[in-house]
């Protein structure tokens, strides 16, 4: 008899344990199946927008077309690294500047960003019918190899593969070299420019080289300096990044120019 006690009593305790497990079980499940369903909805409300692929955006890129591209991530993330010639902005004096005949690409962090709602929303309160949500977002576009514009971080090891430098002493020669196809960029302050610069160097902003390259020469070997390394090698990278390839950086900057004695003019 106390045997068969011991076995009712684990049968009754593992039917226990079973009914129990089966109670969670289908609890959990519920409650994940009606957070999946909540993202479902949202998700499928971001994906109702025009999407554009990363292939097609690269594809009217290069054919040049009548594109504004306005990324909405968060300013310190832009800063860092962003598709070129877009602006960071969900400012409505800035998107209502655009022509309604531009294309309108919107880039965020992914296709479920729910930041897209508020600009969109916008953009059709406004007329503007011409416009596409990048799929997949930023982080999509350089998985699939699209160009972006880096802020040029030395601890970065593919940002310092874009830059090759030139010692003060052979720029020198070069800058003394009058027939030497060259075309020098000083990346200071106007101020600073002013104050004394490299002979023949121009004067464009860190900041301005995105908007600027239009001015820059394709076909001459091209030099950038700051006050130290760090600027002239995030000068060196953006320059990279706006397909100048025959870019040098001048080692140690105008600092180390200056210290050596070379030339400045005013």
């Amino acid at each position: 008899m106390e045997i068969n006690d011991k076995n009712n009593n684990k049968v009754f305790l593992i039917g226990v344990a079973l009914i129990a497990m089966v109670f969670i079980f289908t609890f959990f499940r519920s409650g994940f199946g009606s957070k999946k369903d909540s993202t479902q909805e949202s998700t499928q409300k971001i994906l109702n927008y025009p999407e554009i692929a990363s292939e097609d955006l690269k594809n009217k890129l290069k054919n040049d077309e009548n594109i504004a591209i306005l990324d909405i991530r968060t300013p310190d993330d832009f800063a860092m690294t962003h598709l070129i010639n877009s602006s960071n902005t969900t400012s409505e004096e800035i998107i209502n500047a655009i022509p309604k005949e531009k294309v309108i690409i919107i880039v965020g962090y992914t296709a479920k960003d729910e930041e897209y709602t508020k600009i969109v929303d916008y953009l059709k309160e406004n007329k503007y019918d011409n416009f596409f949500i990048l799929t997949g977002g930023f982080d999509s576009w350089k998985q699939a190899g699209g160009s972006v514009i880096s802020i040029g971080n030395p601890t970065s090891f593919p940002d310092a593969a874009k830059v090759t430098y030139i010692n003060p002493e052979d720029l020198k020669k070069i800058v003394e070299n009058k027939n030497y196809p060259k075309y020098i960029i000083d990346i200071r302050s106007k101020q600073s420019f002013d104050s004394g610069h490299i002979s023949g160097a121009e004067n464009i902003l860190l900041d301005d080289l995105e908007k600027s390259a239009s001015k820059i020469p394709y076909g001459k070997e091209i030099y950038v300096y700051g006050d130290t390394d760090l600027p002239g090698f995030q000068g060196g990278v953006r320059l990279y990044d706006l397909s100048f390839m025959t870019v040098k950086v001048l080692k140690g900057g105008l600092e180390d120019w200056k210290n050596k004695g070379f030339e400045i003019v005013k």
